[in-house]
């Protein structure tokens, strides 16, 4: 019994020397794949809000437009480096909802965002894990759909002389039509 103990020594070093990079790759990998899936969850989440926040200003200007999806992306994400290769306007002015896609006059405003960001763990091109920067993308689209206007007049009479008639009908008829 003796003799096999002894043959085995060292067999313990040997194993823990060969797992030990595999359960770094592991734990790289698990940390900063989980940061990575939280990132793009908060892109998302900024992007849907500067995409909301374009359609409730309805600007024309591209150039506001971006900076203001600029600033809400930002917050969400501070202290990286963002892009945002498009942010765009499109409207449907026709009151017919056969050529609106079935809906009544809208703007919609599509954009994309790109980040890139650092991993906690970086690792060289020889090991398991994140390089020294990885890019997180999302997209978002929001509508503002705007009604047909409508002019309405209210008429008050408090001394009952709508009801006198003026050409053959009561004033009141005239307002109306």
């Amino acid at each position: 019994m003796r003799q096999s103990i002894k043959k085995q020594q060292g067999h313990a070093a040997l194993l823990f020397a060969l797992i030990i990079p595999a359960m770094w790759g592991f734990f790289t990998i698990a940390i900063d794949g989980s940061r990575a899936i939280q990132t793009k969850a908060r892109l998302g989440d900024a992007t849907e809000a500067a995409a909301l926040a374009l359609a409730a200003k309805n600007s024309t200007n591209l150039t506001q437009n971006k900076a203001l999806a600029e600033d809400y992306v930002e917050a969400y994400l501070p202290d990286v480096d963002i892009s945002i290769p498009k942010v765009s306007r499109t409207e449907c002015r026709v009151s017919d909802g056969r050529e609106c896609e079935g809906a009544s006059r809208y703007a919609q405003y599509d954009i994309d965002v790109s980040i890139k960001q650092d991993p906690w763990l970086p690792v060289g091109n020889d090991f398991v894990g994140f390089k020294d920067t990885y890019e997180v993308t999302h997209a978002s689209t929001a509508r503002k759909y705007q009604g047909d206007s409508i002019d309405i007049a209210f008429v008050m009479d408090y001394s009952g002389s709508m009801n006198d008639r003026w050409q053959g009908k009561p004033k009141y008829k005239h307002v109306r039509d």
